[in-house]
C-alpha cells in the first residue's frame, strides 16, 4: 500500500519561521538606530573641527582682531552653526577680544561636544554654562 505525502509546511513550522524573522528584525532595527546616531555624533565632530580655522579667519581679516559677530557672519563660524542646526541643538558665542565657544548636543550620549578659541575641545555631560571657553568641569 502507498502512503500519501501531503507536501508543505504546517502552519506551526510557518508561525515559528515568521517569530524567528522577527525577532531577528527587531534586533537589527535596534542596532542601525545606534550605528545612525554615532554617524551623526561623527559628523558634528568633523563640521566642529572646521570651527577653529573659520573662526580665526574672521578674526584676523573680517573683524579687526575682534570676535564680534564670529558666530552669526556669512564667512564666520555661521555656516558651521547652520549645518549643525539641521542635525542637533547647537550654541555659539563670540564677543570683542574674549573669545569663542560652540558646543552642540550628541544624539549617541546624552550630553555637548564644545569646542573654543583656546583650544578646548572636550565632551560635557550637561549643558556647558554660557561663555568664551569650555568648563573646566561639566
Amino acid at each position: 500500500m502507498a502512503t500519501k505525502y501531503n507536501k508543505g509546511f504546517t502552519l506551526i513550522e510557518l508561525l515559528v519561521v515568521v517569530a524567528i524573522v522577527g525577532l531577528l528584525s527587531a534586533v537589527v532595527l535596534g542596532q542601525l538606530s545606534t550605528a545612525r546616531n554615532k554617524g551623526k555624533d561623527a559628523s558634528i565632530k568633523s563640521t566642529m573641527n572646521s570651527a577653529p580655522s573659520a573662526a580665526q579667519l574672521y578674526y584676523d581679516i573680517y573683524n579687526n582682531g575682534q570676535w564680534n559677530g564670529v558666530c552669526t557672519a556669512n564667512n564666520g563660524l555661521n555656516n558651521i552653526v547652520t549645518k549643525l542646526g539641521e542635525i542637533t541643538t547647537v550654541y555659539c558665542n563670540g564677543t570683542g577680544q574674549n573669545g569663542w565657544m560652540i558646543y552642540a548636543q550628541l544624539k549617541s550620549q546624552t550630553g555637548y561636544w564644545c569646542m573654543d578659541s583656546f583650544g578646548g575641545k572636550k565632551f560635557c555631560a550637561s549643558t556647558p554654562a554660557a561663555g568664551y571657553t569650555c568648563p573646566v568641569s561639566c
